[in-house]
């Protein structure tokens, strides 16, 4: 199973949820990142006593005196490891150095753990072990004692015939009580056992009632019982005795509990930085071992190593004998990375006789290996015999892979403090003068906004954006520019006559006369179009849409874009509609009178669409002030995020920006009415130069069109035809043309047209200006002198109350900072540890 990919507290269940799963409920873990600590130790070398061999250089016996001054950098090491799990950073180090004992039921599992810790654990001819129990001895000139605690690390919940469990972020550790004498400690662990299996009773009322064969609510449980353990004839270690592995169940509901209890065993052992203590009975064959089959399919054969019990129920043959040394030099299938050991332990007999110590355990083990059975392999493997050399092993290796993993675990501890400290940065400090923080809040918003407002040379975005709407305005005015088309009223091109004798169409027997080919004249102009009617003045503030301040941010932006299309299309007229137009004017019975009245129609039929295209443009300002005025907010006020503070200050400037556009936007609206109300022009003289531009422009355009119509009709009657080029020389030759055209008859109606198309430029050059003087004076202005007044006055800086109400965490992020503040603590607290047992390593 890979350690990585998990899932923080996903719940599990007894019966459907699959391994992988179970591991990230109640272990998580992630990949190694040191390198494993390496013991080739194979084969025969397993038991050769050799200074290279570190689980052979162990003593055989050990006093107190020794233990206390060989022990003192193991006693530190070990106790930095059990402080920092009982901090509860399992986010963080979801793997810590231990040693994790596992076995199948009934194989001595639990004899072995007493032996290594002096204590008695609850024993039955049925399963004993029903929760995990954690077991730290240590070294003490002191008296024997224990102090028991309950760990709960998850949560439960029932279901048919089923449990699931879920994780805790914090560990809960409740002491359950201390004892000192040996004795008395196996009825207090199975009170405490029972106190785990029933977690909705009061822990100390099971404890006074003292009786371990009261009814609990579980069977089976997650959570642990702790045991530390202080004796002057212990080696430090760290242990977990987890239940045994179990096939069935008495009661058949119960079977979901199989499954429980090998996925409780599969998370322990995959457990990338635990030691895997196999316990297996002598008389069974290891490859039938379930237990021994969970650490092969978690991959921890390279992290375990074995202990073989029950050694007095072995077979005395050859072959038997055989096997076990075998096991023991690593020369068998089953051949684990640390090798194997042998230890006896009292049988069942003679605990129920009550007359066991430690003393006549260990010669009672003594007397087992001189029996002459054992002479070839008490030769060959002498540190693999006996409770003392496993427990000895077991205390340094585990010494050895804490200091191996000393640097990963510090790494991950301090990469995940500066994650935290950097994620703390993110929250505003907790004001201590409350008016100050908001009034300081405030500066900086109004700051902010009126110096990209006024733009620089290192923060000018919004005012180039501002720059392209205004130069897309002129440019749509420039497209809407009216335009005449220059064809002669009703002049219809004849017909090309092709001649008999020398047309090459004629020879091709499929004669196609030009005339009838769909021949543009392009006379610049473009195609006739009908004069489009004026827009009413309801229809154009229909068409204009309200200002909704910055909540319109998140307006739909395929809705603005097609409100964005505006309708640019340009007025077009020929003259013959000029010449209807004046023909119906007041001057109409006067030959060749010019109608001023017309005149002026024409002049505001020319600015029709110029309503339409400003509401497009002032869209589009609006959209832009909206949503860079919300991001200057939001970048400001990053830190108060989800504070009161944060959502005021950004309705202040929503309601002055809709404040001062709506004005803006009505003055503008109010400027172009008046234009398409009646024409007037202020500056006389450049009005006069604009129309002499505009009538050299339209009568260079009519002289090239009446050339292109000579030529039509003469072309006609010829099959040698004019080229363009040709056509547009004679256009500018103004001799040919006094000589070749007659005066235009359409004179007057071009020469009445240069004022209404001159006008339109006049009229949009002045829309545009007084568009920028209002929007810079209007709108640019207020929000940036005014807004800080107008923050200050709303955010009442001079009441304290009110500010530090608008300084207040929303209440999920309040949490989550204070979450932060304790990791933190935890992770200073755990450098902490990490710094003074690195201290005590290097002396």
């Amino acid at each position: 199973m890979s350690p990585s990919g998990h899932r923080e507290n996903q719940p599990i269940s007894g019966s459907t949820v699959r391994n992988d799963e179970d591991v990230d409920m109640l272990n998580n873990r992630v990949e190694d990142a040191a390198a494993h600590q390496d013991d080739s130790s194979t084969g025969g070398e397993h038991c050769r006593d050799s200074s290279s061999d570190a689980l052979t250089d162990v003593p055989k016996a050990t006093t107190s005196e020794t233990i206390s001054t060989s022990f003192v950098q193991p006693r530190t090491l070990i106790r930095t490891i059990g402080k920092l799990e009982s901090l509860g950073i399992d986010k963080t180090l979801p793997s810590l150095p231990k040693v994790v004992v596992v076995g199948d039921q009934s194989h001595g599992k639990s004899s072995v753990i007493e032996a290594i810790c002096d204590i008695s654990l609850p024993r039955n001819s049925g399963t004993c072990t029903r929760v995990p129990f954690e077991l730290r001895t240590s070294t003490s000139n002191t008296e024997w004692s224990c102090k028991v605690s309950l760990v709960y690390k998850y949560t439960h919940s029932r279901s048919t015939n089923d449990v699931s469990w879920k994780k805790l972020d914090t560990p809960n550790i409740v002491p359950f009580t201390s004892v000192q004498s040996k004795v008395s400690l196996e009825q207090v662990l199975r009170l405490a056992q029972v106190a785990i299996l029933s977690p909705d009773r009061d822990a100390a009322a099971i404890l006074q009632a003292n009786n371990p064969a009261q009814a609990t609510t579980l069977k089976f449980s997650c959570n642990v019982v702790r045991l530390e353990i202080a004796s002057s004839k212990l080696p430090e270690l760290a242990l977990y005795d987890l239940p045994g592995a179990i096939s069935v169940t008495e009661k058949p509901e119960d079977q979901y509990l199989v499954r429980f209890v090998d996925r409780l065993l599969s998370i322990y052992v995959s457990a990338s930085k635990s030691i895997v203590l196999l316990a297996a009975a002598a008389n069974v064959d290891v490859n039938t071992s379930k237990t021994f089959g969970i650490i092969r399919d978690q991959e921890a054969v390279n992290r375990c190593m074995g202990v073989i019990t029950k050694p007095d129920l072995i077979d005395r043959g050859k072959d038997t004998m055989t096997r076990v040394r075998n096991m023991l030099e690593g020369k068998t299938d089953w051949t684990l990375e640390h090798g194997w050991y042998i230890t006896k332990q009292p049988t069942q007999e003679e605990l129920d006789d009550g007359d066991v110590t430690r003393e006549k355990t260990k010669e009672s083990e003594e007397a087992l290996f001189h029996l002459p059975m054992w002479s070839d392999i008490v030769n060959a493997c002498p540190s693999r015999l006996g409770i003392q050399n496993l427990q000895n092993a077991l205390s340094q290796k585990l010494t050895a892979h804490i200091l191996a993993d000393l640097p990963e675990i510090n790494a991950r501890v301090q990469g995940k403090l500066n994650e935290v400290e950097a994620e703390l940065a993110g929250f505003p400090e907790q004001a201590v003068a409350p008016s100050m923080e908001v009034h300081h809040e405030a500066d900086k918003v109004a700051k902010c906004i009126e110096t990209n407002l006024k733009g620089s040379a290192m923060c000018n975005d919004f005012r180039d954006e501002y720059k392209s709407i205004i130069e897309e305005l002129e440019k749509k005015f420039n497209e809407a520019r009216p335009q005449l088309t220059m064809a002669t009223p009703g002049f219809k091109a004849p017909p090309i006559c092709i001649g008999s004798d020398d047309s090459d169409e004629e020879m091709s027997g499929t004669p196609t006369p030009r005339h009838a080919k769909s021949r543009k004249r392009n006379d610049g102009r473009g195609t006739p179009m009908p004069m489009r009617p004026s827009q009413t003045p309801s229809a154009r503030k229909a068409a204009r849409p309200e200002t909704n301040g910055i909540a319109s941010r998140t307006a739909n932006t395929a809705a603005n874009a097609a409100a964005n299309a505006d309708t640019n299309a340009p007025a077009v007229f020929d003259l013959a509609q000029v010449r209807q137009a004046y023909a119906s004017g007041n001057n109409a019975g006067i030959p060749g009178g010019i109608s001023t009245e017309v005149t002026e129609v024409l002049c505001l039929k020319c600015l029709e669409g110029t309503a339409s295209i400003v509401d497009g443009s002032l869209r589009r300002i609006q959209k832009h002030m909206v949503d860079s005025l919300a991001s200057f907010v939001h970048t400001t006020l990053s830190s108060h995020e989800g504070t009161k503070l944060f959502g005021e200050a950004e309705g202040i400037v929503e309601e002055l920006l809709v404040e001062v556009f709506e004005a803006e936007t009505a003055s503008i609206h109010n400027d172009v009415a008046r234009e398409l109300y009646a024409p007037t022009v202020t500056d006389k003289e450049g009005f006069e130069v604009k129309k002499e531009a505009k009538l050299a422009e339209l009568q260079q355009a009519r002289t090239l069109r009446r050339v292109r119509e000579f030529f039509d009709v003469e072309d006609s009657k010829r099959v040698k035809q004019t080229s363009p080029e040709e056509r547009e020389r004679k256009a500018e030759d103004k001799k040919w043309v006094e000589a070749n055209l007659p005066k235009d008859p359409h004179h007057e109606m071009i020469k009445a047209m240069v004022t209404p198309m001159a006008y339109y430029d006049i009229a949009c050059a002045r829309i545009t200006d007084n568009l920028r003087m209002k929007l810079e004076y209007g709108l640019m202005r207020p929000l940036q002198q005014d807004l800080r007044a107008k923050l200050l006055e709303g955010l009442r800086v001079t009441d304290a109350a009110y500010c530090a109400d608008l300084l207040a965490e929303d209440p999920r992020r309040e949490q989550r900072r204070r979450d932060l503040l304790v990791e933190k603590g935890k992770l200073v607290q755990a450098l902490e540890e990490l710094d003074n047992c690195r201290t005590t390593a290097e002396v």
